[in-house]
């Protein structure tokens, strides 16, 4: 137990994770003001969820962090299928992610997080030699109920006409399935014993990756039709975002440079983010030239190259291995 406790204070979130949490909680608090109300939904935790829903959203929150305790909660986000911890993962812990995000936009940016999560998990186990065809399976129904949950929250969005936003997120996401695919072939390549359980994985992520990637293009063409002055604003917007992404990318390759072994994986990351200059610099030209939904789509392209180098750079060093 002493180990136990001891491991589990070494558990952190990632800095995206902390921001999806915070940006959760502001979302639920302007949607949730101070006062008393109709009794918001509360996850369904069994006979627990039912003394939940006769609380406050506040106070019930506050019970399940004292009855957890942070450590546990903690420690269970580290935790793999199979694992003591992770039923309070992916029941408790994520369900009250859920819970607090209220607006599209929160809900499809968890949606695609857990999707995320899930396709990690398989990689962990799959490179620990773990993953086996009862696990596989359970890991393939969470993660088809996360995509289907982002896919419904970006239509939502789309539906709004915010064609920008819900582009953004089709993008972003697509550039993380394709990592994550690579990065299970990778592993299915690497490692005999899973390569079987692997491949149905990858054959999935393949497919949704091709979904994501045509609703992306659709939302692009409609978002086409905007005025001139709101199609240049959101490609400078765009510029921007690609120019802080690739600078963000780079910094975390030169942290991770010294703890990877593989040196072809730190060559490509730095090759994929030249070319993602390159292809700001293209849509530059075509924000000079007025192409301005054009030059929306090329930042948006190298976005993902950039993050797409990131995550197989952080999944080289994460797992040790050279893809």
């Amino acid at each position: 137990m002493e180990q136990f406790f001891r491991k589990s204070k070494e558990v952190k979130l990632s800095p995206e994770e902390k921001e999806m949490v915070k940006q959760n909680l502001i979302s639920f608090m302007e949607t949730n003001p101070v006062g008393y109300g109709k009794p918001s939904a509360i996850p369904a935790f069994g006979k627990f969820g039912v003394i939940l829903r006769n609380l406050r959203p506040v106070v019930a929150l506050g019970l399940i962090a004292v009855l957890l305790g942070g450590t546990t909660s903690y420690a269970a986000e580290g935790s793999l299928p199979g694992d003591l911890l992770y039923p309070v993962k992916v029941n408790i812990n994520e369900s009250v992610q859920v819970w607090l995000a209220t607006s599209d936009e929160a809900k499809a940016r968890l949606g695609a997080n857990l999707a995320e999560k899930r396709l990690e998990e398989a990689e962990a186990l799959a490179a620990e030699g773990r993953l086996n065809a009862e696990v596989r399976a359970d890991i393939e129904v969470r993660f088809e109920k996360h995509a289907e949950n982002f896919d419904k929250s970006a239509k939502r969005i789309e539906a709004r006409e915010d064609t920008k936003a819900s582009a953004e997120f089709y993008s972003d996401f697509e550039a993380s399935l394709r990592a994550h695919e690579r990065i299970l072939s990778q592993l299915g390549y690497e490692k005999d014993e899973t390569k079987h359980e692997v491949e149905p994985i990858i054959l999935r992520v393949n497919s949704l990756a091709g979904v994501v990637a045509k609703s992306r293009i659709d939302v692009e063409a409609k978002a086409s039709k905007g005025t001139n002055a709101s199609l240049e604003i959101a490609a400078q917007g765009k510029m921007k975002a690609a120019e802080n992404k690739i600078a963000e990318v780079k910094n975390f390759i030169s942290k991770v440079k010294p703890l990877l072994k593989a040196t072809v994986v730190v060559a490509e990351a730095e090759a994929k983010l030249e070319v993602a200059n390159k292809i700001v610099i293209r849509g530059k030209g075509q924000v000079e030239a007025g192409m301005y939904n054009e030059a929306f789509a090329s930042f948006q392209e190298a976005i993902r190259i950039a993050q797409e180098a990131k995550l197989i750079a952080g999944a080289s060093e994460r797992l040790n291995i050279d893809i």
